[in-house]
Formats: C-alpha cells, structure tokens, sequence
C-alpha cells in the first residue's frame, strides 16, 4: 500500500533531503537525484516494488544524519559544509589546516557512527520501512572491509545501503568531473569499495539513467518512488515539526532543544495574548521551525561572537531564507514557513531577509519575534556567551522600536521573568506600533475629547473607548492627554 504524496510524513522526508543537501554543500536536487538512481538499480538487484521504494527512500534520508556530526567536522576542517563536500568529491577537505596527529579514519569513524544513528532514529520517526533504518547503518561501509563505523565486508553490508552508496558518488562524480570521468572513478572503485557485479550492472545503465533523471523534476519523482517505502507514517504535524526542530538543532551541540524552548514559550505566550487554540499551535510549530535554515551556514559562523564579517553577516541573513525553502517541500506546513520566515523581521525595517517593517508584520509574526529574540538573549547570558543584562538588551530592543512591546511583556511573563516596565517606544518607533483602531482613538484623544464623546464618535462603548486609551498610554510609554498629542501631531494624525 503507497502513502499518498501529500502525506505529512512524506513531505518532512522532503525536508529533511532538501536542508541536508544544503548541509552537505551539495545543490538541493542531489539526494533525489539519488533516489531514482537508486530505485533504477534497486529494480535490477532486488525483487519487488517495496525494494525500489526502499532504496529511493534511503537514497533521501542518507544524509539527515549530517548535523549530528556537522560540530565534529567543522573542528576537524574548519568549514562544516565545505569540508564535507570536498572529501565526498574526492577533493581535499583540509586546504591549509595544519596536520593530523592520527589518521584520518581516526576522527572519521565517531562521526560516521554518529551519522549513521541519527539517520536510523530519524528513519524510524519517519515511519520509514525496516529495510530503510537497517540501510542506514551501513552507509559508509566497503565491499573489501575497509569502511566505517564497523568494517563490514562484502555480502555483511546491507545491500540496499551498498546500492545508495553507488549511486550517490556515481551522481556526485558525473556532476563534478563529467559523465565520462565518473565512469572511470566508480569502475576503480569496483571490488574495493563496490560489490563488482553491482557496479558492473550500475555502469552498464549509468548513461541512460542519468540522461534520463536530468530531464526530470526529481523531488516529486522521487517523493512517487517512495511513497511505498512508508509503512508507519504519522499525519502529527506538531511531532514532525519537532523531528525538523531537533533535526536542525543538532548542528550546535549548545543548542539542542533551543527551538522548543522556544516554542514551549511561544505556545505559553500565545495563551497570554489571548490567541485562539489553533493560532496557538501555528504559532508553536512556527517556533520549531523559525532556525531550521541554520543548516545552510557553517557552524563556525554560527558560533562566532562579535562583529561578523560581510560574508558570514549574509549567510545569517539568509537563515530565514533557507528556512522558508526547505519548507517548501512540505505544502502542509506552508503557514508555519511563511510565519517561520518573519522571525527576525523587525517593526522598524531593520530586520532580515525581508527587511519587513510593522504594516507587513502581524501579532503572530510580532510574537514569534519576541520569543525567539527573549528565550535566545536569556540562553546565551545564562551560557556565558552572550553579553550580560538580558533583561537590559530587551529593553532597548523595545525602546528603539524594533519589538513589540506588548509581545515582549507576554514572552517576558511566559518565561517567567521579572516584571518591569519596558521604556517608552514613542520617540523611536512609527505609528504602526498601534492598531488602526488606536489611531483613530489617538486622533481624536489629541482633540482633548472624553472618552464617551470618542466612543460616540467611533460607534463603540465607553468602556471600549477607555480601554483603548489605557492602551494607548501604555503603548506611548505616556499617562496624560498632552503628551499623547504631541505625539499623535508629530504621526499627521490631528488635522
């Protein structure tokens, strides 16, 4: 029985090939690509559809294991992603990083072991076939012994996993060094790293197969090939966000669990501001997903305190970016990328990638800013590696107009921080820190007229009336009719 494509646990498959494609420095068609490669291969090796539909969904998921080694690579290279991609190109990874004191396999084997566990725990969350998890734990063995984690050999190494492994460098080499290269380097290698009978089948049809795959649209291809390879699949949206979330997470060892810290945040402030049960749970799957562009930056990036260099600014600029395009390819979680995309938006424009300012940010985007902006100052203090006084750095954040305050105060009372009065956000911010409604009572609150004569203006309650303008004050950071004109005349707002 195939699982019908737009199955949630399909598209997070999808997501987990796109942003590990990024990981691994490699275009984001590469592990598709794979994927019909090996379904190709796989139907001339093994007997029926469930193989083809195995080996398509091992040739996805082979590197979703990357960041639970991506902080073990970028200390051995320097460069998590470009490292890695050059030692699977067969180029040097180290550039001119001083030598090893052990070999290389010696720092290899951990993290290859790594890999391989993640991608199985991974696989199984999925609700991927058996046949798939046991593929995974033999990613990176070779038919004469000599590969990592345990040095299987020969007919010991799962062949569904020796399939993916042909047909990933067999991609990986026609791309890089051109169709007839590739063929030389995958035949040397039959009989030491490839079964020689299953290179000599896969050699055989590589040219048509190749020629074939580069005229297609691979992801949805691949998605059809795998669909049968989905035995236990789940429709939770809220467990496949937290699977993206770890996922993402595990690329800084420091940060595992963070996006649910931030989303166990989200969904507490969400509840203060009164969001409904369901603008709720977007809001929280948001939050799992605002970081998962992470993937795209190298770790040393990531990690490096201070003024950043203009290359490595714009790689952090891009997060929200990646983030929105690995998503993509899950149409379910469509609301939750756009959303996720906004995270680090600011109300006065100064945020990325966007540049978006207050019009264009609505109450859930303002939220998710301010809990990622909160849980993210007060981690970093607690650890040591962000600068003292969250609580002050909020402020400012406030003051300058660039977060919301009543968002801050909800995400600041959701983590149970201090209460204290935020600076007034007048002077800095624009009028589109209050809502249209506030304007008008702003306007004519500015004409010197009561609360019943504005709730007679506007059609509404007195009581309506007063609490808009108790808003108002405190939005202004201001407790009088005076100062509230002054500035509702500086905003255009009194004729």
């Amino acid at each position: 029985m195939t699982t019908p494509l737009n199955a949630p646990s399909l598209q997070t498959l999808g997501c987990l090939a796109f942003a590990a494609d990024l990981s691994m420095g490699q275009p984001i068609d590469h592990s598709p690509r794979t994927a019909l490669l090996a379904s190709r291969l796989a139907e001339l090796l093994a007997s029926g559809a469930e193989a083809c539909a195995c080996a398509a969904a091992l040739g996805l998921i082979r590197w979703a294991g990357c960041t639970a080694n991506a902080q073990g690579f970028a200390d051995l290279f320097g460069d998590d992603i470009a490292g890695r991609a050059a030692m699977i190109e067969g180029r040097n990874p180290f550039h001119n990083r001083r030598a090893l004191s052990e070999p290389l396999e010696a720092y290899i084997r951990p993290l290859a072991q790594s890999h391989c566990e993640a991608t199985v725990e991974m696989a199984r969350q999925l609700g991927l076939a058996p046949a798939v998890a046991a593929g995974a734990q033999d990613l990176f063995e070779k038919w004469d012994g000599s590969g990592i984690p345990a040095g299987r050999r020969g007919e010991e190494i799962d062949l569904l996993a020796q399939i993916v492994a042909f047909c990933g460098e067999l991609e990986i080499y026609s791309r890089v060094f051109g169709l007839s290269k590739a063929l030389q380097l995958v035949e040397a290698r039959a009989g030491r790293h490839y079964d020689p009978a299953l290179a000599r089948l896969g050699l055989k049809h590589a040219t048509a197969w190749l020629a074939e795959i580069a005229a297609l649209d691979a992801w949805p291809v691949a998605a059809a090939q795998v669909s049968g390879a989905m035995s236990g699949t789940t429709d939770d949206l809220d467990a496949l966000a937290a699977l993206l979330a770890d996922y993402g997470d595990l690329k800084l060892p420091g940060d595992f669990m963070s996006s649910r810290k931030v989303a166990e945040i989200a969904a507490l402030t969400a509840s203060i501001l009164g969001f409904d049960t369901q603008s709720e749970r977007h809001l929280a799957r948001a939050a799992l997903l605002h970081g998962l562009g992470r993937v795209a930056v190298p770790n040393a990036t990531l990690e490096r305190r201070g003024p950043l260099s203009e290359a490595d600014e714009e790689h952090i600029r891009l997060v929200p970016h990646w983030t929105e395009r690995i998503l993509k390819r899950a149409p379910k979680f469509e609301g939750e990328a756009s959303l996720a995309s906004r995270a680090f938006e600011r109300l006065d424009g100064s945020g990325y990638p966007r540049g978006l300012s207050a019009p264009n940010l609505d109450g859930a985007a303002r939220a998710l800013q301010a809990c990622v902006f909160v849980v993210t100052a007060s981690r970093l203090e607690g650890s040591g590696k962000g600068a003292s006084g969250a609580s002050d750095q909020i402020a400012r954040e406030v003051a300058a107009g660039r977060l919301d305050a009543d968002s801050v105060t909800a995400v600041m009372t959701a983590c149970g921080m201090p209460r204290r009065t935020l600076p007034s956000q007048a002077m800095a911010s624009s009028p589109q820190v209050v809502t249209q409604r506030e304007r008008e009572v702003l306007g004519h609150l500015a004409r010197g007229r009561s609360n019943k004569e504005i709730a007679q203006k506007l059609g509404i309650s007195p009581s309506t009336a007063g609490t808009h303008v108790e808003n108002l004050y405190r939005k202004l950071g201001v407790s009088t009719r005076a100062a509230a004109a002054l500035i509702a005349s500086k905003w255009g707002l009194v004729n």
